[in-house]
């Protein structure tokens, strides 16, 4: 899908603007409402019981969904405040994605920042190997930055 235009149809109504988030992913207003837009490929990376069909997420309750999954931070400098009120948002209104999504990325470092791994056998809390010595790696070194 190619970015919402202005005046075109949204879950919500007819859109009126339109803000680029990330590549894919759009927040979208109309009169009375609006949220987050993810294209096919984006929307897919959602876990299957939260994924919307469309890719609209509302902005009340759904947005911390793919603002989680994705790793999004609405332009700001703050992205731990992002995530706290994301998180706060899903424990709210979607817990049992809140705990899925916990026991899915537990173990995920911050880009850029060193996890120290020293787990036994097949520990699959920490990874999808078998075994694992201690080491260091940054989530720079992993694809997509998750363990």
């Amino acid at each position: 899908m190619s970015r919402p235009k202005i005046g075109g149809s949204s879950l919500w109504g007819s859109i009126q603007s339109v803000e680029d988030l990330a590549s894919g992913v759009w927040f979208v207003t109309t009169a009375g409402h609006g949220g987050v837009k993810l294209d096919r490929s984006n929307n897919a990376k959602i876990p299957e019981p939260s994924r919307v069909a469309g890719g609209w997420y509302e902005e009340d309750c759904d947005w911390c969904i793919p603002f989680l999954v994705l790793d999004l931070d609405w332009g700001t400098k703050d992205k731990d405040l992002v995530r706290k009120i994301a998180r706060e948002t899903a424990a709210t209104y979607h817990p049992a994605f809140l705990e899925e999504f916990d026991r899915t990325y537990r173990g995920r470092p911050e880009p850029g920042k060193t996890c120290r791994l020293t787990s036994g056998k097949g520990d699959p809390s920490i990874a999808r190997g078998d075994t694992w010595a201690d080491s260091e790696i940054k989530s720079d070194d992993v694809e997509g930055g998750a363990l």
